[in-house]
């Protein structure tokens, strides 16, 4: 399943279609697109997890071609990436070094597609955030209705809509799906992932707390 079904769709999910606003702090869907870009990335075997580490496996999957440029491009921008460290970093320091990059690498994308359009904002003394409003409707609330009907028939799971909804309960922003997450339906989901997406979730929630505290703080 290609790079369109994550971080993509889970920056769809974050936006609301009609206003083009970020429904949750900026701070979650950065690390969220990011986690779920790494997810795809170690569904690939381009990227894996070493304790609660983002590695580049020896022996991965070589990069192939591929009919989404602009998903090729993300994909070879985060490995080259990680691979470029002389050491090993967490989901929070990915995502905080990466998170602004693959936002506007994916948004740009979105809107040379025709799914959405970019309003930028100038508020009094600064630049506010960008908006997102929906060029083409059905492409952009597709993916959070699919994960809605996904929940609702949990059979009909797809492995990345699996990734995405248990990175929606991981970052505590599941209200962004109309149809109630329980936290034995996440557990649940969460236990039937790979190994190596089990570990990648339990970095994002931990990403997300440290992103809680220092908020509160």
């Amino acid at each position: 399943m290609g790079h369109t079904e994550y971080a993509p769709n889970l920056f769809l999910v974050a936006h609301d279609s009609f206003t083009g606003r970020m429904e949750v702090s900026r701070e979650l869907v950065l690390c969220g697109l990011v986690a779920s870009e790494v997810a795809h990335l170690i569904v690939e075997r381009r990227l894996g997890l070493a304790d609660d580490r983002i590695v580049v496996p020896t022996s991965g999957a070589a990069p192939v071609d591929s009919a989404d440029p602009a998903g090729r491009e993300v994909d070879d921008y985060v490995v080259t990436s990680v691979r470029q460290q002389s050491s090993s970093h967490t989901v929070r320091v990915w995502a905080e070094s990466l998170g602004e990059v693959l936002y506007g690498l994916i948004a740009d994308d979105l809107v040379e597609q025709g799914i959405v359009r970019r309003e930028r904002r100038r508020l009094v003394t600064r630049r506010g955030a960008d908006r997102f409003p929906a060029v083409d409707l059905l492409r952009a609330s597709g993916p959070r209705l699919r994960l809605d009907s996904m929940v609702r028939e949990p059979s009909t799971f797809t492995l990345a809509g699996a990734v995405n909804v248990g990175l929606l309960g991981a970052l505590g922003i599941e209200r962004l799906l109309e149809t109630e997450l329980t936290k034995e339906f996440l557990d649940e989901l969460n236990h039937n992932l790979p190994s190596q997406l089990q570990m990648l979730m339990a970095g994002a929630a931990a990403a997300a707390a440290a992103v809680s505290l220092t908020v509160r703080r």
